[in-house]
């Protein structure tokens, strides 16, 4: 890492003034802070040219007014900024989930990111940076802008991720602009790595002249190298932290001479003081927002032990997520972990030999988990932590374009822009677009494709577009433009895979041999093969193909596999494009719930990730789990509680309701079939049920449709089939049940598509046990024909599903005589006649909780068989399904196959079904 040179002469700290008795009576002390720039921010000498956002308004002082913030990270008021809301960054900088990586470069490249804190008319009083440093060695400056004495006001190098920084503990200083913004610099040389999880700031409190109470409980233990402190926590609602002096002698009072103290504020009330050989004076004490300290700790001292300090090092898969999001927590270097999961202070799990631990991710905010690490003596003693930020809503995601990108001046360029969400729809976004680069957006372009640019001076333009989705989180993409003569463009980058699908374990061949540079030709090719937007990164192997322009890789699972290259031109320009390569096959998930689940599930897809509705055999509650991701391949292993005593009643009795989950189901404590939506569009919290039919006596085999708009649901009523539709869009109010079928107990197995235009249903008349058909005699439901029985053949008409195949209607059933799985189709479109019926399984237990689907064309059926435990397919040969091809094994593992529900995702098949052998459930993608 490059050193500042003389840097001691750079170094003050700040003076402490002296005073009597037990109280610290001197000035709240201040971090290190070096008063020249360190050689790296040389360039960011010039404070930010602060202006008026087009979102922001003034108030009557002239200061931003700033928007409101749901997350913290000190306490409920700090004003806490996610990493990935930089205001500027520069260097290699690249959004990690909520967070902000910077990878200080080769050479002389540094990396850092800017923010802007809305203050108005405060002061900071405190800025606090959470930081996951990577690798060994990293570090890390702060600077905070300070526009009194119009410089930047560096402090670092930090190593450690979690610190808080005190500013202005005395009422003087300015460190706001004009308009009330004040400025935080993270900055990181070459060699060094960090995650920025994200930047708070409180602000300064002058009409607070109460001290807070000394801290209390002081403890010091000896370990290898250092001391364990250890306090009780100050219950103070405006504690900015706590100083740590220290010293080789005795002392009454900190800020005597000769006395030091950490150069942060300790959030925490356990720290290893390390890097110690002689005996130790040591006072703790606390510092509010007002700047007022408290009077210190009596002054304990203790001697460290000989023998090398603890070791330790912490990772996470992950440094964001939503709620409930998995996240695991490794610890390596040592024999023995103690685990403070959600950063409580309280180590909750103690003498782990494992190293490896989930954190807590059960609310919204800013998650601290830390680990004790130690020897089998327990000398040998290290402290860690990493931060997580834990989030309720996702963020939108932002795309730029510009076209040209480079030319001679003048320049005209038309900028495009895509905005993408999980909960809005696009009328609920909003757009900026910042056209010089200089964190400032212009008005009047709330729009995805702005007016014509004009750009006539030469150098490049970083633009920016920004969408904001309405809940205030926001993304930022950015387009470079360079302007000047003979500039003939920047790199393009091309990307094939051979094959674009393959098989598990078979190499793919990509190539990137074709990009090309209109100037020159490529210089350097850097490649991202994990799919995480970060290029040539190290441990993971996209290191070593650096500057090849072609790599083979393979994998070992089914999937879809983001494969990039980035392409470099001899002036540093870039370019990068991205191929997916499929490995065809189904990919398993296991879902490890907490509970277990029962055969009875409901599965939809919820924008744009599959939901499994479900109840728990541990206590009959009714819960509903949305995957993590698009694909399904990570879930919450706790559901989120619809009611309690209910149950399930159908594969397909859960439906999209007005943009929100919702279902139809049996509540054991009330009469009658209820309902329930979801209380958000991606159903973390629920809103009451409503009896819809308080009349239905058993609520079974409820099916669920979207019929004219509005949620429909046919179920077996005691001894007749009823049907049912709302009144209302989102399901408020519901239209008179009306009586579909009353003769021989209709109702089970019944499965609802629209026919023609009408609601069908596909049901088993218990009587008879024969399968029957039913078609409505309009759009909406509200009068029916006359059945149509099928298949009176030997206990028939199980598990139908009713699907359109080639604009007739067609039925998947099961007859549980020889257990044979069975297709029929109608001969016209209405399904007045049907023909001849098709055994498409019959050589083994086949046929149980058959599903009946058309994907590309080809009417296919899922199916449990139960000889061989397995989830089957069985794919048609022609488009009619006249005949079937064999049937082909999903997933054989050991009882694999109950309760199967099927949707599609993003164009590809899933499925969810229970797992005897586990008691639990597994999810199942095509690719």
């Amino acid at each position: 890492m490059k050193r500042f040179p003389g840097l001691s002469l750079h170094i003050a700290l700040l003076c402490l003034l002296a005073g009597c008795g037990g109280a610290a009576t001197g000035p709240a002390p201040q971090p290190v802070l070096l008063q020249a720039a360190p050689e790296s921010a040389q360039h960011l000498a010039a404070l930010p040219q602060d202006g008026l956002q087009p979102w922001e308004e003034l108030d009557a002082m002239g200061h931003a007014v700033p928007r409101a913030r749901s997350l913290s990270s000190i306490t409920v008021n700090t004003i806490f900024t996610p990493g990935v809301e930089r205001f500027l960054a520069a260097g290699d900088v690249a959004a990690n989930g909520e967070a902000l990586r910077l990878n200080g470069g080769a050479g002389n490249d540094n990396a850092y990111a800017i923010y802007r804190i809305g203050l108005q008319d405060e002061q900071p009083a405190v800025v606090a940076i959470d930081a996951n440093l990577l690798g060994s060695g990293s570090s890390y400056y702060v600077g905070v802008s300070n526009y009194g004495g119009v410089r930047w006001e560096w402090t670092g190098p930090f190593t450690e991720g979690s610190i808080r920084l005190p500013v202005v503990t005395d009422g003087n200083g300015d460190y706001t602009s004009d308009l009330g913004n004040t400025f935080v610099t993270v900055l990181t040389e070459p060699g060094s790595s960090l995650d920025i999880v994200g930047v708070g700031v409180n602000q300064f409190e002058p009409a607070d002249a109460i001290a807070p109470p000394a801290p209390a409980g002081l403890v010091l233990t000896p370990v290898n190298g250092g001391l364990e402190l250890q306090w009780s926590p100050v219950a103070e609602a405006d504690l900015a932290g706590y100083i740590i002096y220290y010293s080789d002698n005795s002392f009454s009072n900190p800020h005597s001479v000769g006395v030091q103290h950490l150069r942060w504020l300790e959030g925490s009330t356990r720290l290893v003081l390390g890097g110690l050989q002689k005996r130790q004076f040591v006072a703790v004490s606390a510092l509010d927002f007002g700047g007022n300290e408290s009077p210190p700790t009596t002054v304990l001292s203790a001697q460290p032990l000989p023998g090398d300090p603890g070791k330790l090092s912490l990772s996470v898969n992950g440094v964001s997520g939503g709620i409930n999001t998995p996240l695991t927590l490794t610890a390596t270097g040592a024999a023995i972990y103690d685990w403070d999961l959600d950063g409580d202070g309280v180590f909750e799990i103690t003498g782990d030999l494992t190293g490896s631990r989930q954190a807590y991710t059960g609310q919204s905010g800013v998650i601290r988990p830390r680990v004790r690490s130690r020897d089998g003596s327990g000398t040998a003693v290290a402290l860690g932590s990493v931060s997580l930020l834990i989030i309720g809503n996702n963020r939108p995601v932002a795309s730029a374009t510009a076209d040209p990108q480079s030319g001679p001046a003048p320049l005209s360029v038309q900028f495009t822009g895509i905005a993408e969400d999980l909960e809005d729809d696009l009328s609920a976004l909003t757009f900026a677009w910042d056209f010089n680069g200089d964190g400032i957006y212009e008005n009047g372009t709330d729009l995805l494709e702005p007016a014509l640019q004009q750009y006539g001076i030469d150098g490049t333009w970083n633009a920016k577009f920004r969408v904001t989705d309405s809940e205030g989180a926001w993304d930022v993409d950015s387009v470079a433009v360079t302007v000047g003569p003979g500039l003939g463009g920047w790199p393009t980058a091309v990307l094939t895979a051979s094959p674009e699908r393959g098989e598990k374990g078979v190499p793919f061949r990509f190539d990137a041999s074709a990009s090309s540079d209109p100037g020159a030709s490529i210089a350097n090719y850097h490649w991202d093969i994990d799919g995480d937007g970060l290029f040539n990164e190290n441990g993971n192997g996209e290191d070593t193909f650096e500057g090849l322009p072609e790599i083979m890789l393979s994998w070992p699972e089914s999937g879809a596999y983001p494969v990039s290259v980035r392409v470099f031109d001899a002036d540093g320009n870039s370019s990068d494009t991205t191929v997916m390569a499929t490995v065809a096959g189904w990919r398993i998930t296991p879902l490890n719930l907490s509970f277990e689940p029962v055969t009875d599930i409901a599965m939809i897809e919820v924008h744009g990730r599959p939901a499994v509705f479900c109840y728990s055999n541990d206590n009959d509650d009714m819960l509903y789990i949305r995957a993590d991701d698009a694909v399904g391949g990570s879930w919450p292993v706790t559901g989120v509680l619809i009611d309690t005593d209910s149950y399930v009643r159908g594969r397909q009795s859960a439906l999209m309701v007005d943009g929100r989950p919702a279902i139809a189901y049996q509540d054991t404590n009330v009469t009658g079939l209820s309902f329930v939506r979801a209380a958000d569009s991606s159903g973390s919290s629920w809103g009451s049920s409503v009896v819809i039919d308080p009349a239905a006596t058993s609520g079974l085999s409820v099916c669920g449709l979207t019929v004219s708009g509005r949620p429909a649901f046919c179920y077996r009523n005691g001894s007749k089939l009823s049907y049912i539709r709302a009144t209302a869009a989102d399901g408020t109010s519901w239209g008179a049940p009306v009586d579909v079928d009353t003769a021989d107990s209709p109702g089970n197995s019944s499965s609802m598509a629209i026919v023609n235009g009408h609601p069908a249903i596909s049901y088993l008349l218990t009587n008879g046990l024969d399968l029957a058909y039913v078609r409505a005699l309009d759009e909406t439901g509200s009068a029916w024909g006359s059945r149509s029985v099928i298949d009176t053949t030997n206990d028939t008409g199980y598990y139908s599903s009713l699907a359109v195949v080639q604009g007739a209607p067609a039925i998947a059933y099961y007859r549980t005589t020889g257990s044979v799985l069975l297709y029929v189709r109608a001969t016209d479109p209405d399904g007045d006649f049907w023909g001849s019926i098709r055994e498409v399984q019959s050589a083994s237990n086949a046929g149980r909780y058959c599903f009946l689907t058309v994907y590309d064309g080809l009417p296919r059926i899922i199916h449990e068989d139960s000889t061989r435990k397995a989830v089957m397919l069985c794919e048609a040969e022609g488009l009619t399904g006249s005949s079937w091809a064999d049937p082909v094994s999903v997933d054989d593992s050991v009882d694999a196959g109950g309760g199967i529900a099927v949707i599609e995702l993003d164009g590809r098949q899933a499925i969810c079904y229970y797992d005897s052998d586990i008691f639990n459930l597994r999810f199942a993608l095509q690719y």
